[in-house]
């Protein structure tokens, strides 16, 4: 889901249940700022993860309290595996 070509990520934690990543860049996002297309890059790129996530495990559940397109300083993904 993350390439090194397009993003400059860390995983945060790593376990059974639980990846939390942080994105600190995306070209998909610089791509669509200078566009002033955030809006556009949300739906056709960011929104895409949720149904990703849904389509591999549908007990996977993503969370992104923050998104480089809709202005955050990172994006923050978290998935977590329900019982």
């Amino acid at each position: 889901m993350f390439n090194p070509m397009v993003h400059d990520y860390e995983i945060v934690r790593k376990s059974d249940k639980v990846l939390k990543v942080v994105v600190k860049k995306c070209l998909h996002a610089e791509i669509f700022k200078d566009l002033n297309a955030e809006k556009v890059g949300l739906k056709l790129i960011c929104m895409g993860d949720d149904a990703a996530t849904e389509g591999y495990n549908p007990k996977l559940k993503l969370r992104r309290p923050k998104i480089l397109m809709r202005g955050d300083d990172v994006c923050y993904f978290i998935w977590e595996l329900e019982e």
